[in-house]
C-alpha cells in the first residue's frame, strides 16, 4: 500500500509524462473513494444547519399554498 507522500510523487510524475486529464483522472480514482467513507446520519442537519426543517418545511407549505398541486408534485421526490 502506498502512503500520501508516495502517491503524490506518483501523481505528478505521471502529471509530467502524460495529459493534464489522465492527471485529473488519476487523481479522482485515489480521491473519491476516501471521501465516501462516511456514513448517512440523520442528525446531520440538526448540527449543521438547526432551521434547515423549519426552512425546508415553510418554503413547502408557501408553494403548496401557492400551487395546491405542488403537494402531489413533490410528493415523489420523497421515494427516488
Amino acid at each position: 500500500m502506498y502512503n500520501f507522500t508516495q502517491v503524490l510523487k506518483l501523481l505528478v510524475a505521471m502529471a509530467k509524462a502524460q495529459s493534464f486529464t489522465f492527471f485529473i483522472i488519476a487523481a479522482m480514482m485515489i480521491v473519491l473513494p476516501t471521501t465516501t467513507l462516511g456514513q448517512l446520519n440523520p442528525d446531520f442537519y440538526d448540527k449543521v444547519c438547526p432551521q434547515a426543517l423549519h426552512t425546508v418545511r415553510a418554503v413547502v407549505e408557501q408553494a403548496i399554498m401557492h400551487e395546491p398541486r405542488m403537494g402531489a408534485a413533490t410528493s415523489p421526490l420523497a421515494f427516488s
